[in-house]
């Protein structure tokens, strides 16, 4: 990943991705994906998300991989957490109240914890050029269990109209990439044209229970 990139936004305060609240989807359909289970879920690319603290307080142990580790300072600080941080291959581990972040290269960080029989994708997928996809779900794949669930958030809209990140995602993409390793259901679907305010002849947001098979 493009480490300096990233850095550099959270050094600008450049971060309109992170939300001062939990998502609203998160909160109406985790609860479906889950099967009311509080196996461990995996976060890739999370940042500093508010949606940390909502699956660990659910009862979830939860393993998020962030590039910046000033993201993953400042979870726990805003958290009032003191966690215990551990050096390994690639990566700094900080854990504390059921919470495991890497801050490494989610393309080479091999988790302590093992395999993860959820995942959570909010604003991850959307953060990686097309080109890089492909890679993202053969890694997401490596490091969940054969039969683990997950919630997908995408955006989408014209991609000659802004230059990412946040991509555009458009639903047939997602389930082309997916199409070899996970059934594939869109829970739901909003359009933000009106309220999104990048001038964007249109925008969109659609959210997926994705199952292995």
């Amino acid at each position: 990943m493009a480490k300096d990139l990233w850095q550099q936004r959270w050094d600008e305060g450049r971060i309109g991705f992170h939300l001062d609240q939990f998502h609203p989807w998160l909160d109406q359909y985790w609860a479906e994906i889950t099967d009311q289970s509080h196996d461990r879920v995996l976060v890739p690319l999370c940042g500093k998300s508010l949606d940390l603290r909502y699956l660990a307080v659910g009862g979830h142990p939860v393993v998020g991989v962030d590039i910046v580790p000033d993201a993953v300072e400042q979870f726990f600080a805003e958290w009032s957490v003191d966690p215990t941080v551990a050096a390994g291959p690639g990566y700094r581990r900080f854990n504390g109240n059921r919470v495991s972040l890497y801050a490494g290269d989610f393309f080479g960080v091999e988790p302590e914890e093992g395999l993860c029989d959820l995942w959570y994708d909010r604003a991850a997928l959307v953060a990686l050029p097309p080109s890089a996809r492909p890679a993202y779900v053969e890694r997401l794949l490596a490091l969940t269990s054969a039969t683990a669930s997950g919630l997908l958030i995408t955006f989408d809209y014209p991609a000659d109209e802004m230059e990412g990140p946040p991509f555009a995602l458009p639903d047939e993409e997602v389930a082309a990439l997916f199409a070899d390793s996970c059934t594939v259901e869109r829970l739901a679907h909003e359009d933000l044209t009106a309220d999104d305010g990048r001038d964007l002849s249109r925008c969109s947001r659609s959210a997926f229970r994705l199952r292995r098979r």
